[in-house]
């Protein structure tokens, strides 16, 4: 029997030991619905409180008439079952058990008074053995509230951790707010205290003179760490206004290399040799070929060279093939493919086709190779960058990454692409840790059926050795090889933005170790 049951616990009544703990709705078969209660009573041969579902009645003079109540004994005991196990459920996650938090940790931080919900602190709770970093507290225009530690997915955020009932994670929430709420008023408090300390005001405290020394002393200090803030700041913020007008200068660039390299690929489909003859070619050859890898062919370098290479290891094949004949006639069969192929590999040599890492490392030759003042310690670099994490601020991590001390992995390189680069910022056990990765590897172009190629740039920040809700600072994913082609170098152009790195150095460094690969063995 299919039945649905929706229960409402009342846990005051629970509580206080009243005969109806629950009421609600029970659907049959979804044709129809009808209410029930679970009511409570002390038995006293078990010596032990029980519960039982009472079905709806009517008054009918100086009695009770049940409205509806099941006739069949197994139908009754298994309606009352449903309704006391969602009963008990409804019970046990608005009952609040004895947690038990060892300690919690606040550190609280200078909100964004222009922010709609602004980020007021961030907490750590021990609790059971275990440590929770990264819980956010944030102020909406409801007030304060608690963030679990959270990971995105499918573009969503999800919480990492949290309380397997709802009055659980209530408890927990509440108790982070109230350690909040103690310091920020003992932060009150000191600040109102050290207020009073003035001398000449109304309320007049007697200092002896090296204590006067050290205030004026602190004071001086504190005037100086204002003033040398404010330069350092108006400092970055000139680097950042240049920056960003030689980033639009180098888009501008590169716009219009990108529109030269378009126009000269369409004068290039009138020199190159016809698809049509190229595909009779290949089909007479033998060598059959899909329709996306002739476009390749005719798009990217890599895809021609790759296809040559295919087409000299298909011709091996034939004059081995060839010296093992004996028949007339499969000799002649065997010659005319060897023709038909030496005339598809001639072809496919003419073809010009377009070379854009040549265009980014044109891009690149302009760039500055002077590295810009470290400004950020590391300490200060983990803290902002956790922090612009949380408001999904790139140009905030892109400008922390470019004034701060990075500490960067050799390049990984597989088939004729870069395959991954990291760098970390470290300070003790905290640290950021940000990596590239892509799995173009340059022979994707070889398979036959769907594809997923992706690139991306992934960034996390590690508190006290435990790692932190990962940030995707840049993805990229395509399902043929000329968007992929263009993808990665849109991925490695933006790598080596965040990082400083010339990308005509990184490609240099790319075609070296491609070379290393393709060299013989002596």
């Amino acid at each position: 029997m299919n039945i649905k049951v929706n229960m409402r616990a009342d846990i005051d009544g629970f509580d206080k030991k009243k005969s109806t703990v629950a009421s609600g709705w029970v659907e049959i078969e979804g044709i129809f619905k009808f209410p029930v209660s679970v009511r409570s009573y002390h038995d006293a041969d078990k010596g032990k409180d029980m519960m039982f579902v009472s079905y709806p009645q009517r008054h009918d003079g100086d009695k009770y008439v049940g409205v509806v109540y099941p006739t069949d004994r197994n139908v009754r005991q298994e309606i009352d079952k449903a309704v006391l196990d969602a009963t008990r459920e409804k019970l046990f996650a608005e009952l609040v058990p004895n947690v038990q938090i060892d300690d919690i940790r606040i550190t609280p931080l200078n909100a964004n008074e222009g922010a709609v919900i602004k980020n007021v602190g961030i907490a750590t709770v021990k609790m059971y053995g275990l440590t929770i970093n990264g819980i956010m507290i944030r102020e909406g225009r409801k007030g304060l509230f608690v963030q679990m530690p959270q990971y995105q997915s499918r573009g969503q955020y999800r919480d990492t951790v949290y309380g397997i009932t709802t009055a659980i994670q209530h408890k927990i929430e509440d108790t982070v707010l109230e350690r909040y709420q103690a310091i920020k008023k003992q932060q009150e408090q000191q600040y109102t205290q050290q207020q009073k300390i003035q001398v000449g005001s109304d309320e007049t405290v007697v200092l002896n003179p090296q204590m006067l020394q050290e205030m004026q002393n602190m004071r001086q200090q504190e005037q100086m760490m204002r003033e040398n803030q404010q330069i350092s700041q108006q400092e970055a913020q000139n680097r950042e206004r240049q920056a960003q007008q030689e980033r639009q200068r180098q888009e501008q660039q590169r716009q219009e290399q990108q529109e030269q390299e378009r126009q000269r690929q369409e004068q290039q489909k009138h020199e190159n040799p016809d698809k049509k003859e190229l595909w009779h070619l290949l089909n007479m050859a033998g060598a059959v070929i899909e329709e996306q890898q002739l476009e390749d062919i005719y798009a990217t370098p890599r895809s021609k060279d790759a296809y040559l290479n295919y087409l000299e290891m298909v011709r091996s094949e034939y004059v081995k093939q060839g010296e093992k004949l004996t028949d007339s006639e499969a000799l002649t069969r065997n010659d005319i493919q060897i023709a038909y192929l030496n005339k598809a590999i001639s072809n496919i040599e003419q073809i010009r086709v377009s070379m854009m890492d040549e265009v980014y490392e044109r891009q690149e030759a302009t760039q500055q190779t002077t590295q810009p003042q470290q400004i950020y310690s590391n300490e200060e670099a983990i803290s902002v960058m956790e922090l612009n994490f949380a408001q999904n601020n790139k140009e905030g991590i892109r400008f922390v990454a470019k004034n701060s001390k990075l500490n960067i992995d050799n390049l990984i390189i597989v088939g004729k692409y870069i395959r991954a680069q990291s760098f970390t910022i470290e300070n003790g056990k905290d640290k950021v840790f940000a990596r590239f990765q892509n799995e173009l590897n340059g022979m994707e172009h070889m398979r036959t059926g769907p594809l997923l190629i992706r690139q991306q740039i992934v960034m996390q920040v590690f508190k006290d050795g435990v790692p932190q809700p990962p940030y995707l600072y840049a993805s990229f994913r395509a399902d043929n090889m000329n968007d992929a082609l263009e993808n990665y170098n849109q991925c490695v152009y933006t790598w080596a933005n965040l990082t400083n790195q010339r990308l005509s150095e990184l490609m240099k460094i790319s075609n070296v170790k491609k070379q290393e690969m393709r060299a013989p063995k002596i």
